[in-house]
């Protein structure tokens, strides 16, 4: 293979790709476990179907491993916010055979902002506060993902970033159909979501009921992100008006962001 990519990131992308006009079979859901399955041509393998579909497309129009990593990537912030979101980060590691087939890893995980401090998540009598640790802004590191995902785009890419982002915009701005195991994914952390408006409001329908198996769910907030991402690469996110609300957000919620936090995020 001229590419071999896995990327870990809550889930595994293993992709790998011989030629520019591929023909892909794609393997669909079922309640097994694991699957065993082969490919001439090409794999694209993610948490779930729809972002997988997109990486093959991706294959199909002349990408390669990276860019259906990348696409699939974004599309799972649409499809499966559980695996794959804005706020997240990943590594990844890719051999090349531009490098003669050399690993290299790739880090983009979370950082901590820079006025984190070992004793924030101890309470007042000396314990781990698990509140503070699981739901809280102070939880909460610097996003990776973008960073990440442009990174490798930029350096080991194709395509353009636009292109390999576009599939996703579509999907937020269109709608999809909401799959059983993310219907009962929202119903289930309903009450925790709902301890934040804005994430409450995203998740939820216009009159606030929740979304249910069948529902069309769009993300027009999600599609404008990514749409600024892919015009203005990540300088969008760690520079520009993301930047500014991610920060907005961290302090109304009591947290400790800074814009310099953002601005001075590299990935490794």
């Amino acid at each position: 293979m001229e590419e071999r990519m896995f990327r870990r990131m809550g889930l595994l992308l293993c992709l790998g790709y011989l030629s520019s006009s591929p023909a892909l079979e794609i393997l669909h859901d079922t309640p097994a476990r694991f699957h065993v399955t082969h490919g001439l041509h090409g794999v694209v393998s993610a948490q779930e179907e729809r972002a997988a579909e997109v990486g093959v497309q991706i294959l199909q129009s002349g990408g390669n491993a990276v860019d259906a990593a990348v696409a699939s990537a974004f599309a799972l912030m649409v499809t499966l916010p559980r695996a794959g979101s804005l706020g997240g980060g990943g590594f990844a590691m890719l051999a090349l055979q531009a490098d003669h087939y050399q690993p290299r890893f790739i880090d983009f995980r979370e950082m901590a902002p820079g006025l984190a401090k070992s004793t924030m998540m101890v309470n007042s009598q000396g314990e781990i506060d698990s509140q503070h640790i699981r739901r809280s802004w102070l939880s909460v590191g610097v996003p990776g993902n973008v960073a990440g995902l442009c990174y490798l785009e930029g350096h080991f890419g194709q395509l353009t970033l636009s292109q390999v982002m576009q599939p996703a915009i579509t999907m937020a701005e269109k709608g999809i159909v909401v799959e059983p195991y993310l219907a009962n994914a929202m119903h289930r952390y309903r009450t925790i979501l709902a301890e934040n408006k804005a994430t409450e409001k995203m998740l939820s329908h216009t009159d606030g009921s929740e979304y249910r198996y069948g529902d069309i769910m769009k993300r027009p907030d999600l599609a404008k992100s990514l749409r600024l991402i892919a015009e203005q690469g990540s300088d969008a996110f760690y520079k520009g008006q993301l930047a500014k609300a991610i920060v907005a957000s961290s302090r109304q919620g009591g947290g400790i962001f800074r814009l310099e936090d953002l601005a001075h995020y590299q990935v490794i």
